[in-house]
């Protein structure tokens, strides 16, 4: 059997017809470019990555349940000091007994008081390091565990 000729293995569409040129389903990225990608536009997809991946093996202390709905870090899914967040959590004690529970509460990240029960200052701890739709369990002092859902960051 012959090797396959350019043509041979030339895109087709459904009904065998040559697609028009510079028609592309990725024409957005590609800005009508034949060649796609830039190299810069790799280096930076790239390191969009690298830092992504760092994020997530630097991370200590947090279990996820859930994975979040969005990997990036940009300000909308992973929240800042001082953004505001709706949170659904339950706090349980050492003995496994409810501590506390709400469902989308808000809260301001970095900004529980000084004298704020042990859950709450764990979870302050966790919020910056969580991404929008991700469910983590975080261990707190006295052997208590909060799950929380990071549900919205504005």
């Amino acid at each position: 059997m012959p090797p396959p000729t350019h043509e041979d293995l030339r895109w087709k569409a459904y009904f065998g017809e040559s697609p028009e040129d510079a028609s592309s389903e990725d024409e957005d990225f590609t800005g009508g470019r034949s060649g796609g990608y830039t190299k810069d536009e790799m280096t930076a997809r790239d390191a969009k990555w690298k830092a992504v991946e760092a994020f997530e093996r630097s991370r200590e202390g947090l279990e996820t349940l859930t994975p979040p709905a969005l990997r990036s870090l940009c300000a909308s899914v992973r929240p800042r000091p001082g953004a505001e967040v709706l949170v659904t959590y339950a706090a349980t004690n050492e003995t496994g007994a409810a501590v506390a529970r709400a469902r989308r509460e808000l809260f301001v990240v970095g900004a529980a008081a000084a004298d704020a029960p042990a859950w709450r200052v764990a979870l302050d701890k966790a919020l910056p390091d969580m991404r929008r739709g991700e469910t983590v369990r975080v261990a707190y002092d006295g052997g208590g565990v909060v799950e929380a859902t990071l549900e919205l960051v504005r």
